[in-house]
């Protein structure tokens, strides 16, 4: 984006202040901004990386300036010219998560890209932007595996056990619900309480529920204890079969 058109969404009272000379104020601001930034021309070299991206891949300016993808990170080369000829080919932003080998060896590390044209330079340029979530990515993975770990105990009880979210709509039921009602989780999934249970309970479920979401307290209701879960849902656990 050139530095007149960042200029429009300025507030009126900024407009045609005396400001520093725009593309330098720019580079200024890429140049020091705690994210990784970069540019690359219509062949995919680099033309610009500020100090945090050198920083992060131990890399100095002539290492980078002028090389690929395929120079610098082979091993991911392919996808990363990938997203950049999706960005040329539509004009459009981008937003992915790119996965990078790091320097010294560990793991690659996940990264939110935001991907961009950037059309007041030479053809085929494209500007972007990255945040790191490794950290996060790998909680997410932690996470998946307790749920998962958590359900196949859940499967294993005699008792019916369901998982809802917003709305109070069914997200997971375990094999006692399953074989009961004949049907799959992937059948059950956004439906309600209205095709199992009899009209009057519709409401006394749908208000439990939301109790315990709004208080993110336990509730023993006489037809079905519901608890709270992350992620604003709940767990009801119906007896046995």
């Amino acid at each position: 984006m050139s530095y007149e058109a960042m200029s429009t969404f300025w507030p009126p009272a900024m407009r045609g202040a005396a400001v520093p000379d725009g593309p330098m104020m720019l580079s200024v601001f890429m140049t020091h901004s705690p994210t990784l930034a970069w540019v690359k021309d219509g062949q995919g070299c680099y033309r610009f990386v500020n100090a945090r991206m050198l920083s992060r891949f131990e890399l100095d300016a002539d290492d980078i300036l002028g090389k690929t993808d395929h120079d610098i990170f082979p091993d991911s080369a392919d996808v990363l010219r990938a997203h950049d000829q999706q960005v040329l080919a539509t004009g459009m932003p981008l937003e992915a998560i790119e996965e990078v080998p790091e320097a010294s060896g560990k793991p690659p590390a996940s990264w939110f890209v935001i991907k961009f044209p950037l059309p007041d330079c030479p053809p085929g340029y494209v500007g972007g932007m990255a945040f790191e979530i490794t950290a996060l990515q790998r909680a997410e993975h932690e996470r998946a595996k307790v749920e998962d770990a958590h359900r196949q105990i859940l499967d294993a009880m005699p008792d019916m056990v369901l998982v809802k979210g917003p709305g109070s709509r069914l997200e997971w039921a375990n094999k006692g619900f399953r074989e009961a009602d004949g049907l799959s989780n992937a059948q059950l999934r956004g439906l309600m309480d209205a095709p199992f249970v009899e009209p009057d309970l519709t409401q006394q479920y749908v208000g439990a529920d939301l109790r315990v979401f709004e208080s993110v307290q336990p509730l023993n209701p006489p037809h079905a204890p519901v608890r709270p879960l992350a992620g604003a849902r709940v767990m009801v656990h119906t007896g046995k079969t």
